[in-house]
């Protein structure tokens, strides 16, 4: 290999040589004014910030929550529930990303697996809701009951009975 690139390097290790070392230069470095460290009480303020939003995110949440159970209720009533699904993945996509965020972890970790359930499932059969609907459930829940952590052993058990279906399910 050709390690003459700039950011690459052999490894001195010869019982390593069968690779390459690529280091990538930190661009984002480069996008933040200053060249010192961060400061503290930035990184401070947008904590505040974020705790700040905290609460906006339940309502908000909870209100896509409700949009959730009508898209399910629709996607039953459907013979091909493709359109349903698509947007249940849109909206709990957008809650996998904000949940750890705002301190949603438990959150994250169901919304995940039903994002990835849905990416592989044909969404064509309506059989695919015995998975979905369980996942909006407990979304409800987390919501309902402001569980924050994923440490807790009944949020443990739950995540743990949803990858069951859906591994049972796929």
């Amino acid at each position: 290999m050709d390690s003459s690139h700039p950011g690459m390097k052999q490894p001195e290790d010869s019982a390593h040589s069968n690779f390459v070392i690529i280091e990538v230069p930190n661009k984002l470095r480069a996008k933040i004014r200053g060249s010192g460290p961060i400061d503290p009480k930035l990184i401070e303020k947008a904590e505040t910030a974020i705790k700040a939003h905290a609460g906006e995110f339940r309502i908000t949440a909870m209100e896509e929550l409700s949009t959730l159970a009508d898209l399910v209720t629709a996607a039953q009533a459907s013979d091909a529930p493709v359109d349903e699904l698509e947007a249940i993945f849109g909206i709990v996509h957008d809650l996998k990303g904000q949940g750890t965020t705002f301190g949603y972890s438990l959150l994250t970790k169901v919304a995940d697996s039903l994002c990835r359930f849905i990416e592989k499932a044909d969404t064509r059969k309506p059989e695919c809701l015995m998975v979905v609907a369980p996942h909006v459930d407990a979304l409800r829940v987390i919501l309902r009951d402001d569980v924050h952590g994923d440490d807790h052993p009944l949020g443990v058990a739950i995540v743990e009975s949803l990858i069951e279906l859906r591994r049972k399910a796929a």
